[in-house]
């Protein structure tokens, strides 16, 4: 009977060192999917360069051991069509079952931005669909968690941002 067991022992052997040594998961922890969720997106700024808006994403963490939030892939619509795309390096640690909440910078440049920003200038307010991926690292495995949000960015919640400005 020892001779089965010893032998699964020795095959599981290499998986064992491919996990991360340094994380806090303790043997036997089973990982369970975060919420990931936007509370606010809101136009930072327009300007004759752009527009960047803030999407602030909530990270709730069930887990007994912290998670990272890496990075963050957007495409972001504003008046039905594509005005920005690409990649956030918003690093943020969630504590163990904790939430934390990271904002995330998005700027759509004045070419690709320019028939919604004047929409946004004249009109007030403008309609917008961003999509996200939330790419997390755990002490069991990566997760890549997408989220589409929808609503209106309006000139009413814009506050002056310096660091906005390029």
């Amino acid at each position: 009977m020892r001779g089965p067991l010893l032998a699964l022992v020795l095959a599981l052997s290499p998986a064992l060192l491919l996990v991360d040594g340094c994380a806090t998961a303790s043997p036997g922890a089973r990982l369970i999917r975060p919420t990931v969720k936007l509370t606010r997106v809101r136009a930072v700024t327009a300007d004759p360069t752009g527009v960047t808006v803030e999407a602030v994403v909530r990270i709730d963490n069930p887990n007994v051991f912290p998670l990272l939030l890496e990075r963050v892939e957007y495409q972001l619509e504003l008046d039905h069509r594509v005005t920005a795309h690409g990649e956030t390096t918003a690093s943020l640690t969630v504590p163990p079952r904790g939430t934390a909440d990271g904002p995330v910078r998005l700027r759509a440049p004045f070419r690709e931005a320019l028939a919604a920003g004047a929409v946004l200038l004249l009109m007030g307010e403008i309609p917008y669909t961003l999509t996200m991926t939330a790419y997390l690292s755990t002490p069991i495995r990566p997760l890549a968690i997408p989220l589409i949000e929808e609503g209106k960015l309006s000139l009413r919640d814009m506050v002056p941002d310096e660091e906005a400005r390029p």
